[in-house]
């Protein structure tokens, strides 16, 4: 889970580091230009002042130079040829300052420097002699303190807004990261989830784009890994029942076989009240016998060979099979079935299906209910339908969803095994077994579905 924060992190890093320096940047050069322009204004202001002074031929009193110090917040001083201080007015600025002002370098323009701690700019203009007899020089010192002090407090503010903006720049690109990253940290927990052996976890493809593509792409592995293992499982449990099917079938056999020879013996010496028993018994033999093969069938060890046969009657022939066992258990058959033409099937194979069916619609009606068995040619005539309904609870939610191969079983000792095996010997027809629910007696209907001309339809290899 380490992928996701360190992915963030860099994402974060760097769409946010580079925004940092640039706002530090701005801030920096705005803080800079408006401290400059401040100190500017100051110098410009003193420099008008120096002009007025020099060229409008005022004449220099203490009482006009004071009260131009005082207008400009300056301290002027009047130095003669020599640079002996003639007239001097502080202004705003301390008599120390004062005392260290003496007459800049030839030019006119302003200078920026610090007298007694004081940071001044500081403007010299010759004198025209008339104006002034005997003097050379006007110095005009305006303090910098304030333009400072305003500077900072413009930065302060500067600053305020920048890291008001960079906390929102940072608020918005965590939430444009997080968009990015979170799909990511899905994704990387459901990869997680499916190597510890999870295969339901499904990831939400929203966001759109790759990761989306990517999420559907990923449940999709999921669902089609999900259904290779159960169909692996599967195929396990039906080669290791297949396995001891075998070894229970060649134990039962021979039994089963000297049985049915006895009961054959008996037939022939039997009196007629005696011979209806018998062949209800031989029936039962029978059954027997189709089980042993249809627990055979579980490890594959039997292939479909098909015959044309009639339908009806091999649906007649089992449920003559079936007659006593659901008559005790209180189940009334009923059946309704259409003339068809004869089909290409394997009989014991086709049997073992529908003797499957009957006896899962019987487990369902465990006080007695009702079965319905009925065939019919459906769609253009091209399909036949043999069809096994109940009045029972009807199929598992599971068991009818798409894909599912009607695996897993509700009863105490259910293998889940009797309606794959209905499928495979389904498709073995060139068919399909399809489950629902029953209109008629409202519990559960499945279907084989077998095509009409099935006789040319067979592979080869069957």
């Amino acid at each position: 889970m380490r992928l996701p924060h360190s992915l963030r992190a860099r994402f974060l890093l760097a769409a946010f580091l580079p925004l940092l320096l640039a706002m530090a940047a701005a801030w920096a050069i705005a803080t800079a230009v408006f401290s400059h322009m401040l100190q500017q204004r100051v110098a410009d202001q003193l420099s008008d002042a120096a002009d007025v002074l020099t060229g409008s031929g005022l004449p220099y009193t203490p009482e006009v130079l004071r009260r131009i110090a005082e207008l400009q917040q300056a301290g002027i001083k009047l130095f003669d040829a020599q640079g002996m201080e003639v007239i001097s007015s502080s202004g705003p600025l301390s008599a120390a300052v004062m005392a260290e002002l003496r007459p800049q370098a030839a030019g006119v323009a302003p200078v920026r420097t610090e007298l007694g701690g004081e940071p001044l700019v500081v403007v010299s203009r010759p004198l025209d002699g008339m104006a002034a007899p005997g003097s050379a020089t006007v110095v005009l010192a305006g303090s910098l303190r304030d333009a400072r002090s305003a500077a900072r407090r413009a930065a302060l503010g500067v600053g305020l807004a920048v890291l008001a903006a960079g906390t929102l720049l940072f608020a918005l690109q965590y939430l444009l990261v997080r968009g990015v990253t979170e799909p990511v940290r899905r994704l990387v927990t459901m990869a997680d989830d499916i190597a510890a052996g999870r295969r339901d976890v499904r990831a939400e493809p929203g966001g759109g784009g790759e990761l989306a593509a990517l999420a559907k792409s990923l449940n999709k592995m999921t669902a089609r890994l999900q259904s290779y293992e159960a169909e692996l499982a599967d195929r396990s449990r039906l080669a290791a029942l297949g396995e001891l099917s075998a070894r229970i079938a060649h134990e039962i056999r021979n039994p089963l076989t000297g049985l049915k020879l006895h009961l054959q013996l008996l037939a022939e010496s039997a009196s007629a009240a005696q011979a209806a028993t018998v062949a209800r018994l031989l029936d039962e033999v029978g059954r027997l016998e189709l089980i042993v093969a249809s627990s055979l069938a579980l490890g594959g060890g039997q292939r479909a060979v098909p015959q044309p046969g009639d339908l009806a009657t091999l649906v007649e022939e089992v449920l003559h099979l079936m007659e006593p066992s659901l008559r005790h258990r209180h189940i009334e058959v009923t059946q309704q079935l259409a003339i068809l033409p004869p089909v290409a099937m394997d009989r014991d194979r086709l049997k073992q299906a529908l003797l499957n069916l009957i006896a899962n619609a019987a487990d369902a009606l465990p006080g007695g209910g009702t079965i319905a068995v009925t065939t019919s040619r459906a769609g253009a005539g091209d399909r036949i339908h043999v069809s096994v309904e109940d009045s029972g609870p009807g199929f598992p939610p599971e068991q009818l969803e798409p894909g599912s191969n009607g695996a897993g079983s509700r009863k105490p000792f259910g293998l889940g095994l009797g309606l794959r095996l209905c499928r495979e010997i389904a498709t073995e027809h060139g068919g399909r077994l399809e489950l629902g629910r029953s209109d008629a007696l409202g519990g559960a209907r499945a279907t084989i579905e077998l095509p009409a001309d099935t006789i040319n339809a067979w592979p080869a290899s069957s």
